[in-house]
């Protein structure tokens, strides 16, 4: 299926209705392609779909109106997000990378249990990001962001210690999910690449060599001084 992708210098949605396409279906699955920094929908659009990540990432933020952008969420795959899992619901959603996405039909009594569920989901993570907000220092809230990312993009079944997983966010959304600036972010990331806990590399791939570790510290446990030194990659 062709990707679609944003037009420059406007954040224009998706027109999901012509990508979910019935002759385009897989086995009777209405799939979307959607290309890397493409609206899915924007806030305050009157839509009803509901959608299943099925591979890449979507982030669900909302803008102040001078422009100012806040990430509400980051959701890999198996996640799902739309309008059809609230009432109302004023975010929008954005691809962060070539995204593939399944029409959930939310009418169907079938699925009140796997909606119910997505919506608890979301409420945990919801509840999560707020103690991340209100509480934790900017070190915390980078080490969390990147457990997050790890649990959700890792490989599965992965032989080594070492946990890699892409990076679709840039460090400027890393700053607007986690409330940071953005050179902030980039003195975080430098600690946690310092001290050992991650490395990157040329392709932006972050490699996570103790995940325990590192979850420690987004906890606040361990002090950042605790951390092992590795050669970066």
């Amino acid at each position: 299926m062709e990707m679609l992708s944003p037009r420059r210098g406007t954040q224009t949605a998706v027109p999901i209705d012509f990508l979910i396409d019935p002759l385009m279906s897989e086995n009777g699955r209405k799939i979307a392609t959607v290309a890397a920094r493409a609206s899915i929908f924007l806030p305050g659009v009157n839509r009803s779909e509901t959608f299943r990540i099925l591979e890449g990432c979507i982030a669900l933020y909302q803008r102040l109106p001078d422009g100012r952008r806040q990430i509400l969420d980051v959701l890999g795959p198996g996640k799902m997000f739309g309008r059809g899992l609230s009432d109302v619901q004023q975010c929008g959603a954005e691809a962060m990378a070539p995204t593939r996405l399944e029409l959930v039909a939310a009418g169907q009594r079938r699925m009140e249990g796997e909606l119910n569920a997505a919506v608890r989901l979301l409420l945990r993570r919801a509840q999560a990001h707020a103690m991340l907000l209100g509480r934790k220092t900017a070190t915390e809230k980078v080490a969390s962001a990147l457990v997050d990312l790890c649990r959700q993009f890792a490989k599965v079944g992965a032989e080594t210690a070492v946990l890699r997983f892409p990076m679709y966010l840039t460090r400027q959304d890393l700053a607007d999910w986690l409330g940071l600036t953005l050179e902030t972010v980039s003195r975080c990331i430098s600690r946690l690449r310092r001290d050992g806990y991650i490395s990157l590399n040329v392709q932006g791939d972050v490699a996570v060599h103790d995940l325990p570790a590192l979850r420690a510290l987004a906890m606040g446990t361990v002090p950042p001084q605790a951390a092992f030194s590795v050669a970066a990659e």
